[in-house]
């Protein structure tokens, strides 16, 4: 009789520690996946995109190898002042003039407007004097640290003296690229360099009634700082 006990209790206790560990998985769940009902399962819902790598706490990481080792440190994008930037530029002209320009750019971030200054010589080395604005949009490229590479795109209108005789209107685009670097106290400084392209109409005759007008444009760098 006892011997028919036992026999029973042993289906019985099988049973129950097959229960018990229905739940769990045998062997244990890796990096990046859980254990649901017994089935290892991934923690990132949805699945991560091609190039990442799950974590074990669900979130989606850059897959970067180093050796055996998995970085799990998530991709950081470093942020940039909130509100209207304003920076202050000068640098060296090349083309419709040789000489330098200043500048003085506020930047709304859907618009950026600039006030440009500026002289230098012509070809036949007689003084000249530029001024202008341009209107466009100026974007800051996402980074994982303070400096943001930038593109400026837009258009120029702008009026040059030639030697207090010849007088031009100038109409076109610019294109410049370059940098700039966020300080943790508000400031900012970079670099530009691009071109500038467009027209040039004469509004004054000189005395021999030659019309100068024609395509212009050139060489621009500016070196940059604000707030």
């Amino acid at each position: 009789m006892m011997k028919f006990s036992v026999l029973a209790v042993v289906p019985i206790t099988l049973m129950l520690c097959s229960s018990a560990q229905a739940g769990e998985c045998f062997p244990e769940c890796r990096d990046g996946y859980l254990c649901h009902e017994g089935t290892c399962i991934e923690a990132c819902n949805p699945p991560c995109g091609e190039g990442k790598q799950c974590t074990a706490d669900g979130q989606c990481v850059r897959d970067i190898e180093s050796g055996t080792r998995v970085s799990t440190s998530p991709e950081v994008v470093a942020p940039i002042p909130d509100g209207t930037l304003i920076f202050f530029g000068v640098g060296p002209v090349l083309g419709e003039f040789y000489g330098g320009t200043t500048e003085l750019e506020i930047d709304l971030r859907s618009l950026a407007f600039q006030v440009e200054i500026g002289g230098g010589i012509n070809d036949d080395g007689y003084p000249c004097y530029h001024g202008g604005v341009f209107v466009g949009k100026r974007k800051f490229y996402d980074s994982s640290t303070s400096t943001r590479w930038t593109l400026l795109v837009g258009g120029t209108a702008g009026y040059l003296n030639e030697d207090d005789e010849y007088e031009y209107l100038l109409f076109g685009t610019k294109v410049m690229t370059g940098y700039t670097t966020f300080s943790p106290n508000g400031g900012a400084w970079g670099i530009d360099f691009g071109i500038k392209l467009g027209y040039r109409m004469q509004i004054t005759d000189d005395e021999y009634d030659e019309d100068y007008s024609g395509l212009s444009g050139g060489f621009e760098a500016r070196y940059r700082f604000g707030f």
